[in-house]
């Protein structure tokens, strides 16, 4: 029996020539074949979890481990993985102690320092290190391993890839054209700074060298055609992580430049074509079939109006999919997409991206105002130009800092009243900072007292970025004032909804909470 939970992904080339597409691999459920990479023009190398002992392996090698991520160089010769380790301990010294751990009958975790669990995981002691081994190809085709592992942070007790979010990505990795430079960002976090830090830095090794001793130059991208010249992005103000991403050239001498120096917008990602000179094009066109079937609303439309500082603000109109012939109920989403029968509406408000970074900045210590000024400002556009809305009836949604907007909104009955109902995913109640007189003047919890409307509350008792607790106490507080309410709890999520049971779960939810107070 299948695991339903499971998906599957397979590995597909398209001749640019043709755009004619072949799939690589076959489909079997819970299979993931993914992280490829060319030999030469006739062979690639995969990581796959379909060996029989379902751990993550490189497809013609075994491993020692469950695999995380994967480089190889362009030669062929050398070949970078991840997997779990311990600080100081050989591969079968880490074999040995997970073989004891496995069979001991106790359950209790040691902390010496913080982390103590972060996102969704508690941090017990095990790291993922970038492992280096040299590779060759026999006559028949099958790579083997002509060397012993070596971890290139064997003493450091720190991750490669960065945890949480830097997890199984090729883009904190890589070789340099000749493959005899190995480049890999990581976290400097063997003291407690690490938890309030957002400082991550990239290392460079020499793999010409016997002793592999990273060095610190400050997501790495070596120049295709020259192991001297490493690109990489930038952020300038630490421990704010929507500071802008620049980009930095190092050229190997400690020198290092800033490019498009003037850009007002962050850099999100970084990418060489392999002359230097190629542009990129998209390639891909998959499930038409799927999307063929798909009932698609109108023309979705940008619109702007005056907003908070007598700024522009932009945002996004959603007809429903049947038209704007009669009256339709309103979805105002404080960011995300179309609902059934209801219009949506989306606003860009002050802190949002791709307006610029002061527009970015302007949110800091303003959390409570801008950002809501923006949204009765753009609310009240949407209903005097769209004739079709019905003002009557609306219902409020939305996520993290959108979810601790929904309750901010709550507490404020200028707005409130203007809802039908709220829905709040992972929810922002109750702050505690340096700064506290700053964080309790926009404390929703301060205006509890002014909450009247209905909401359904929704949290992941594996999110450790906003803990459960946070939604909890919303959902306690409509109970004792005798609001409406509803709580969806999650056990075994995070920050996000990510099994597709629970997926499909949270969906139904929110459209009947929906449905249930509008018309």
């Amino acid at each position: 029996m299948p695991d339903l939970n499971g998906s599957t992904t397979t590995l597909h080339w398209i001749d640019l020539t043709t755009n004619k597409t072949i799939q690589l691999t076959r489909p079997f459920w819970g299979i993931d074949d993914h992280q490829f990479y060319w030999i030469n023009n006739n062979t690639i190398l995969f990581l796959s979890n379909r060996a029989s002992s379902g751990l993550y392996q490189l497809f013609p090698l075994n491993l020692p481990d469950n695999v995380l991520a994967m480089r190889i160089n362009r030669q062929a010769i050398r070949f970078a993985f991840s997997c779990q380790v311990y600080t100081n301990l050989s591969i079968q010294q880490i074999a040995d102690r997970q073989a004891v751990e496995k069979t001991s009958g106790s359950l209790v975790y040691k902390f010496d320092k913080l982390f103590l669990r972060h996102w969704d995981e508690y941090v017990r002691g095990s790291r993922h290190h970038p492992l280096i081994v040299s590779i060759e190809r026999n006559a028949n085709g099958i790579f083997y391993f002509i060397s012993e592992p070596k971890d290139v942070l064997f003493s450091i007790d720190s991750d490669s890839s960065t945890r949480p979010s830097g997890y199984g990505k090729k883009t904190q990795w890589l070789f340099s054209a000749s493959g005899n430079k190995f480049a890999f960002t990581s976290r400097y976090d063997e003291k407690n700074e690490a938890v309030w830090s957002t400082n991550l830095d990239i290392f460079t090794v020499d793999l010409t060298t016997s002793d592999l001793q990273p060095m610190c130059i400050t997501c790495p991208s070596y120049s295709p055609t020259d192991d001297q010249v490493l690109v990489y992005r930038l952020q300038s103000v630490l421990d704010y992580e929507s500071d802008q991403f620049k980009v930095k050239l190092y050229n190997g001498f400690n020198s290092k430049i800033t490019l498009l120096n003037n850009w007002d917008y962050s850099i999100q990602a970084i990418t060489w074509s392999l002359d230097v000179i190629t542009s990129l094009r998209a390639v891909t066109n998959h499930n038409t079939n799927l999307l063929s079937k798909v009932r698609k609303s109108t023309q979705v439309e940008t619109f702007n109006f005056t907003g908070a500082k007598n700024k522009t603000v932009w945002g996004w109109h959603v007809p429903p999919a049947n038209g704007t012939a009669q009256k339709a109920s309103l979805v105002f989403l404080i960011h995300g997409g179309s609902q059934n029968r209801y219009a949506i509406i989306v606003i860009n408000f002050h802190g949002s991206n791709s307006y610029g970074q002061k527009f970015t900045d302007s949110i800091t210590g303003q959390y409570g105002t801008l950002p809501y000024d923006d949204l009765k400002l753009g609310l009240s556009t949407v209903l005097t130009r769209y004739k079709y809305i019905d003002g009557n009836q609306a219902v409020a949604l939305d996520a993290s800092y959108g979810g601790y907007m929904i309750n901010w909104i709550a507490g404020h009955p200028e707005m409130s009243q203007r809802f039908k109902a709220f829905i709040c995913h992972a929810d922002v109640t109750i702050t505690s900072y340096e700064n506290p007189e700053a964080f309790e003047k926009f404390n929703p919890i301060s205006h509890v007292a002014n909450w009247s409307q209905p909401m359904l509350t929704i949290h992941g008792g594996r999110d450790y970025r906003v803990l459960d607790t946070q939604g909890i106490s919303a959902f306690t507080a409509l109970q004792r004032g005798g609001i409406p309410s509803r709580m969806l709890y999650f056990p075994k999520e995070n920050h996000s909804i990510l099994n597709s049971f629970n997926s499909m779960i949270w969906y139904q939810e929110v459209l009947d909470w929906m449905n249930k107070w509008t018309t």
